[in-house]
């Protein structure tokens, strides 16, 4: 997969995958959840929606409160269904607990303007992955593609 996401990258560069977390991650659901559904190892995988932690600076700080609160603000999912500017972050959850992201070290990378982690996958545990020396913490507020619909986004 990750050679896949790297191939994306090559062809249509970082803002491609860069800031598109939901959309990248809900096309990539059935697939990662192909390669995870074996007799052996079975679980589920889920489209996971809230912040992390990263190099000690939060991302994208959204809260369960904030998650429930952006349902019933009309104003507020106006802005994001305008903008296309989404306040969370958006990976991929195994049953096992870990977590799977696809984006954000792309995303971190042009913000850094090419911090060279572009089309690296980060997984495990959500408190114990490490990319170099940075340590990220995944704090997930909302489990399910429905509440796209809920604040009505039509992510795909």
């Amino acid at each position: 997969m990750q050679k896949k996401l790297q191939q994306a990258l090559a062809e249509d560069g970082v803002k491609t995958v860069g800031s598109n977390c939901a959309q990248i991650s809900v096309l990539g659901r059935p697939y990662l959840a192909a390669q995870v559904k074996t007799p052996a190892f079975d679980t589920d995988v889920w489209v996971t929606i809230g912040w992390l932690e990263h190099e000690n600076e939060q991302c994208c700080r959204f809260t369960t409160t904030q998650a429930k609160d952006l349902v019933y603000n009309t104003k507020d999912k106006q802005e994001i269904q305008r903008s296309g500017i989404l306040p969370f972050h958006v990976w991929l959850t195994l049953g096992t607990g870990e977590v799977f992201d696809m984006t954000f070290l792309t995303t971190w990378g042009e913000a850094r303007k090419g911090s060279g982690d572009g089309g690296t996958i980060m997984c495990g545990p959500p408190d114990q992955i490490a990319q170099g020396d940075a340590k990220t913490t995944f704090h997930p507020s909302v489990i399910g593609e429905g509440y796209f619909r809920l604040i009505g986004l039509a992510i795909l």
